[in-house]
């Protein structure tokens, strides 16, 4: 293997530190302007937004039409079925048109989505039709689209690259708990849609003239060619645990999401510390999400991901049986740490198992099935909550589910430029 690495071939064994470290440097000089739009795009996209707003907009959706608050939160179920529809499209699009052409549309509709939501008048069934159908228009916005962009433009710091991308919706949780509830209180929930759409749409003009997909040469172009198709994949022992993996670890983690301020205050916690402790949610997805993108480019994926999804379960745990305000801050941070790594993980690893050549297609599927994750994750947990009366029974699944995902990704086994 040469020294030369293209996209998703790890350091020669022989490659000298100082240089690729160097070479990381001016990958990241030059690539700089796109990786933040692509950041940026991700924050306000649909994940960023849609499932980081919801816990702020329920109690203003469910007082004025009489509904409860976990009927309204799990209209993310509704957001992630269709993207768990879509995710297989969108990547099929994208290896076959490029992914700009997939994201400014999609921008557009996500966006006029959001704002046609705010004028909702009807059952809840409207409501989780309207999700839906968000997921189906708005299926660009996701960071599994602008991954192909990110990995397109860097080789040596593609690890850290993915991750500065998939913090992202780490920065809408951070601040949304802060500019949403004001506008929520002053305008209803009505007025937090529409603020949301304008967020949306913001991106569009840097995305359209920053976001390019790197022209390939001779050997770029041979290397893409290079890998499975999905059918081959499919045929993997890889593809399968990885799919189970996801699906377990974005359960527990959305459905403890959507609901943490409904389970914070079952605890008894006062209203300040559940606004800091979404927060510092939010602030930790970006520390775990650039934590676990620069372990990439220096450790396996296996090791990684074996240590990550342990981690989300000790966090689960630590939320069952954390007493006092202190205990759950540092509960939630350690959630936060966990919250979507594995999406970067999982882009990062695809590529190194199945190649490039269905890329986007392969990941696409992996991508549903972390949406059918968090689709299974806040319905489950809305259930559980409203049939037992606590959170203690889905705390403690959830902790047990990232085990199993632990196991799965810890075992398994070389790359395909390894074996």
């Amino acid at each position: 293997m040469s020294a030369a690495r293209q996209p998703f071939d790890t350091v020669s064994e022989g490659a000298n530190a100082a240089e690729h470290r160097a070479g990381a440097i001016a990958e990241i000089k030059q690539g700089i302007a796109l990786l933040l739009t692509a950041m940026v795009g991700c924050a306000v996209g649909m994940i960023g937004l849609s499932v980081y707003s919801l816990p702020f907009l329920s109690g203003s959706l469910a007082g004025e039409f009489g509904w409860q608050r976990t009927d309204v939160t799990t209209a993310a179920s509704f957001l992630v079925a269709g993207l768990a529809l879509m995710g297989p499209i969108a990547g099929r699009l994208c290896d076959r048109f490029g992914a700009r052409r997939i994201i400014l549309p999609s921008i557009v509709l996500y966006a006029l989505g959001l704002l046609a939501i705010s004028r909702l008048n009807g059952p809840l069934w409207v409501l989780y039709t309207g999700y839906f159908l968000l997921a189906v228009g708005g299926s660009g916005t996701t960071y599994a689209v602008y991954a192909r962009v990110v990995s397109s433009w860097f080789d040596r710091a593609r690890g850290l690259a993915l991750g500065v991308m998939m913090s992202g919706p780490g920065i809408s949780a951070a601040v949304l708990p802060f500019m949403l509830p004001p506008i929520v209180e002053k305008y209803t929930w009505r007025g937090g849609y529409v603020a949301l759409g304008l967020l949306a749409l913001a991106v569009i003009l840097p995305a359209a003239l920053l976001l390019r997909e790197r022209p390939r040469t001779v050997a770029a172009a041979a290397k893409a060619e290079d890998g499975m198709t999905l059918r081959e994949a499919l045929r993997t022992r890889q593809f399968w645990a990885m799919l189970v993996g996801v699906i377990l670890v974005s359960s527990a983690i959305i459905g403890t999401h959507v609901n943490l301020p409904d389970l914070l205050a079952r605890k008894g916690i006062d209203a300040s510390v559940i606004v800091s402790a979404a927060s510092i949610y939010g602030i930790a997805i970006i520390v775990g999400r650039l934590a676990v993108g620069a372990a990439l480019d220096r450790l396996h994926g296996t090791v990684v991901g074996g240590i990550l999804f342990t981690f989300t379960a000790c966090a689960l745990l630590l939320f069952d049986f954390a007493q006092g305000s202190v205990a759950i801050v540092i509960a939630a941070a350690a959630l936060g740490v966990a919250s979507g790594a594995e999406g970067d993980l999982c882009a990062y690893i695809a590529g190194r198992y199945f190649g490039l050549k269905s890329f986007s297609e392969i990941f696409g599927w992996i991508y549903s099935a972390l949406a059918l994750g968090l689709a299974a994750g806040a319905a489950v947990a809305g259930a559980l909550l409203r049939s037992t009366g606590s959170f203690d029974a889905w705390l403690l699944a959830g902790a047990a589910g990232s085990i199993v995902a632990a196991i799965l990704f810890a075992t398994l086994g070389r790359y395909r430029d390894e074996r």
